[in-house]
């Protein structure tokens, strides 16, 4: 675009991902240790949606991303029309600090090389130099330093790095619930907004 060089367009391509990472949605579901009994944790109920569930109780601790349930998608307008995608390969982990919540870290790790919008030419274009140059920064990262309650749930405070530049990222998001999976796991679930 005239006026526009390959770094606006790479800062701007930060967008789409904020509002990825802020809806780091509708699930992402953390547990305490490997076991990955799908049908297991299907069983879980969550608190609805409509209720705030207070972390203050939580237990203290590192609660890993659950692959099978955990994922970022997104969604950029494009011409009129919406474009959207998601990433196939997300880890993490959530540590929970004892008696003071505020001091939650969460940490996201995104392959870029994992983006998936259903067109692989498209795909192959968003990984290319001009969008997040996935050859030369294969990862995408959140890292929050604090967390803080509000009114209907919590915001994460941190920072985003994504093609070797690094933006303070706001992370509203909410906590599902936690308990035992049939199987004896720990598990807590949070949902972005």
């Amino acid at each position: 675009m005239p006026g526009h060089d390959d770094s606006d367009r790479a800062h701007r391509a930060f967008e789409p991902i904020v509002r990825a990472l802020s809806s780091v949605a509708p699930l992402i579901h953390v547990e305490s240790n490997t076991t990955k009994d799908m049908a297991a944790q299907e069983k879980i109920e969550m608190a609805p949606e409509t209720v705030f569930v207070d972390m203050s109780n939580l237990s203290a601790g590192t609660y890993v991303l659950d692959e099978y349930h955990s994922y970022v998608d997104f969604s950029v307008r494009h011409i009129l029309a919406k474009s959207k995608g998601k990433f196939d390969k997300v880890s993490g982990s959530v540590v929970v600090t004892p008696g003071d919540v505020t001091k939650t870290q969460i940490n996201i790790v995104i392959d870029a090389k994992s983006v998936n919008t259903g067109n692989k030419d498209r795909d192959a274009h968003i990984q290319d130099s001009t969008f997040f140059y996935s050859e030369k920064f294969p990862t995408i990262t959140y890292v929050s330093n604090a967390v803080e309650k509000t009114a209907n749930g919590y915001v994460a405070k941190g920072e985003l790095t994504m093609k070797g530049v690094t933006k303070k990222v706001d992370l509203p998001f909410s906590y599902l619930g936690d308990g035992k999976t049939p199987m004896g796991t720990d598990f807590a679930a949070f949902e972005g907004s």
